[in-house]
């Protein structure tokens, strides 16, 4: 969302098996990552930066079952994509 204003995806990518928790969407325009990098800081959660192949690794950490909800952005030319996946493993 930015202004209130839901920013549609370009293409998406659903879970291939039944045990693929990962969901990933696609943006051709890079400029609305700053948006989105914004919403999650203001929802809580934690910025990691880049880390190994990932541009930009964000983690929210449940305290009441242990699930971490942890949203990746990979840059490419002009766009993004964002994957986002559930880890119940506590560490």
């Amino acid at each position: 969302m930015i202004n209130d204003t839901v920013i549609p995806y370009d293409w998406f990518i659903p879970p291939n098996h039944d045990n693929d928790v990962s969901i990933t969407y696609v943006y051709d325009d890079l400029s609305i990552i700053e948006s989105y990098q914004k919403q999650l800081k203001k929802a809580g959660f934690i910025d990691y930066g880049m880390v190994m192949s990932v541009d930009s690794l964000w983690k929210y950490e449940r305290e009441e079952d242990g699930a971490t909800l942890v949203i990746e952005m990979y840059t490419y030319d002009k766009g993004f994509s964002m994957v986002m996946y559930v880890n119940y493993l506590k560490n």
